[in-house]
């Protein structure tokens, strides 16, 4: 099927997605998170694609929630969590390698996407933030998972709490990501990369990310399932309602 804010490609054993809303700096909505999650599926069914490779564009990865189209749809709130949630654990259960290369800002719902990858190449202008609470909700699809087992509860919690960016050195050094690639050669390297991946027999290839899973047990999707709960909360009281209304007001 044809995408509208994605762009997908297959190369010899490696299928693209790239996040396609520069205007926005790739923020997502409803319907770029459902593509996201269908192309990957789709690439996860193909018997010829050994890999997954997930990009934005060199000044953003991708820069969270699509706020304004969040709140001008203020009353489907409750069908809109569902559906991101539905997509990360959609996401999260793909059984190939999944690669990403990240430049640029990867804020709030951008972050719990990268987080799902499970080589991240990064530029030097990488940074990762989480601004979920400056609008009354919390991070909660899988990353606080990631970010406390690799960065400790105590940075994790500044994240989350104070909207502290990692950059990347430090995402480096705490094994978040898995190398910096200069910018020019980024998106090329993250290609060879999941080509590499690629090329062992896919009955190993999905062994290993398997195996990998299984011993980080990072495909258990409990946490989604309850920060999702603790935002339908959230998002259905009429304080969060009239903050989201004045918060896209302030931010026009």
């Amino acid at each position: 099927m044809e995408y509208k804010f994605i762009k997908t490609e297959i190369r010899e054993k490696v299928g693209l997605i790239t996040l396609d809303r520069p205007e926005v700096l790739n923020t997502l909505n409803e319907r770029t998170l459902w593509e996201l999650a269908d192309a990957a599926e789709n690439f996860d069914r193909n018997p010829n694609i050994h890999a997954l490779l997930l990009q934005g564009s060199e000044k953003a990865f991708c820069a969270g929630l699509d706020v304004k189209e969040f709140s001008e749809r203020i009353n489907e709130f409750n069908n809109i969590l569902e559906t991101f949630k539905n997509c990360f654990i959609r996401i999260h259960k793909i059984r190939k390698p999944v690669i990403a290369a990240a430049s640029g800002y990867v804020l709030g719902l951008g972050a719990e996407l990268l987080m799902c990858a499970d080589i991240i190449l990064a530029s030097d202008s990488f940074r990762l933030a989480l601004p979920e609470t400056s609008l009354g909700m919390i991070p909660g699809l899988g990353v606080l998972n990631k970010l406390i087992k690799n960065i400790g509860k105590a940075k994790a919690m500044e994240m989350a709490l104070c909207e502290r960016a990692i950059l990347g050195d430090e995402a480096e050094k705490a094994g978040l990501i898995s190398r910096i690639v200069p910018l020019p050669d980024l998106f090329d390297e993250a290609y060879k990369t999941a080509a590499k991946a690629a090329q062992a027999p896919l009955f190993a290839v999905l062994a290993v990310k398997e195996s990998v899973c299984f011993e980080e047990n990072f495909e258990n999707t409990k946490g989604i399932e309850d920060a999702a709960m603790r935002n339908k909360l959230i998002i259905n009281t009429e304080e969060f309602r009239e903050y989201i209304r004045n918060f896209n007001r302030q931010n026009k």
